[in-house]
């Protein structure tokens, strides 16, 4: 079974005991995730941070974002080659930039070389592609954006975080009609959706 196969075959346990609590954001089984991260070595440590970054996205606090950043820093000292980690990084130093913090400069350049530097070292990953997708999508890059949402997200299973990333980015570079399938599958089958992808809905609605 392919790594990125098992978040599919959870969803499909899900549905039948538990109504599809199966997402990122629900009760996730750490062999499957442990597995979906391959590539790297993981520990339980890497896998605690994957939860705490995906309860950050349910809430975008503050707070939040500065324990998680702090945990990801100190993981990178012991794991400076670990891709998920620095994917996640660029990840938040993305929303700095996304929601016009106090920053948001230092955090745009963060954004783009720490995303790159994930790229570099587990191009493959989708956790990783997610993160790169995000950097193009900030810096202009339209080409390399649309080459990432044809290779990645046929091999998206019905995931809400990843899935709801590229709907809301293909969404507002246009391609709503695209955008909007994502996002009805993503409410088909998650229980549980990041709230900004509300936002996406609703200005496709209004466009």
């Amino acid at each position: 079974m392919e790594k990125d196969d098992v978040f599919d075959v959870q969803s499909k346990i899900s549905a039948e005991v538990a109504k599809k609590i199966g997402s990122e954001y629900g009760l996730i089984n750490k062999k499957n995730t442990l597995l979906l991260l391959e590539g790297e070595n993981v520990d339980l440590s890497d896998y605690m941070l994957m939860l705490k970054y995906y309860y950050y996205q349910t809430l975008l606090s503050e707070e939040l974002w500065v324990e998680l950043l702090n945990s990801v820093e100190k993981a990178l000292t012991n794991r400076p080659n670990s891709a998920i980690l620095w994917a996640m990084k660029a990840n938040l130093y993305g929303d700095i930039y996304a929601f016009d913090m106090p920053g948001e400069e230092e955090a745009y350049k963060n954004l783009g070389e720490f995303a790159e530097k994930a790229c570099s070292l587990n191009p493959d990953n989708i956790f990783v592609r997610v993160a790169v997708a995000f950097k193009c999508f900030m810096y202009g890059e339209k080409e390399r954006f649309y080459n990432i949402c044809d290779e990645t997200i046929s091999r998206i299973p019905n995931s809400s975080f990843r899935l709801s990333v590229f709907a809301m980015f293909l969404c507002l570079n246009g391609e709503w009609i695209q955008g909007k399938v994502l996002l009805d599958r993503v409410f088909e089958n998650n229980i549980d959706v990041p709230k900004w992808i509300y936002g996406t809905t609703c200005l496709y609605y209004y466009r």
